[in-house]
């Protein structure tokens, strides 16, 4: 099978993500507890079940094939992106030889870095001692 590349909105991607768990009522009551607003599924729900990855079966959200291959190429992206971050952190580490480092910080830096709660500016400026 082809996977398509598909732009989601956060919210869609959220939605595609909670459904990866388990399907959600499509009444919505409980979304609240899944980090999901009613408001914001509203809109979102068309536009997936036209898209054709989730579909709706006795009143019950689920996920398509199609759409777990959809999050599993977002996610793979993402990956990929955070993998080329790392690399790069990595050459400017290597090309700063000799530069003031705060050697104690390279390791959580790095750790930030690949888990995508940090930009690699971020990552760089955090292990550079001030002049």
């Amino acid at each position: 099978m082809v996977v398509p590349h598909v732009v989601l909105t956060d919210t869609q991607y959220a939605l595609l993500a909670e459904l990866m768990l388990a399907p959600l009522p499509h009444l919505f009551e409980d979304v609240s507890v899944r980090r999901l607003s009613a408001e914001q599924l509203a809109g979102d729900v068309p536009a997936l079940l036209w898209m054709r990855l989730i579909e709706e079966c006795d009143g019950v959200l689920a996920i398509t094939m199609k759409g777990a291959a959809v999050y599993y190429r977002a996610e793979h992206e993402k990956a990929e992106c955070r993998l080329a971050e790392v690399t790069a952190f990595a050459d400017v580490l290597e090309a700063e030889e000799g530069a003031p480092l705060e050697q104690r910080r390279i390791c959580g830096a790095l750790r930030r870095l690949a888990q995508g709660t940090a930009l690699l500016e971020e990552a760089i400026g955090s292990v550079r001692t001030p002049a």
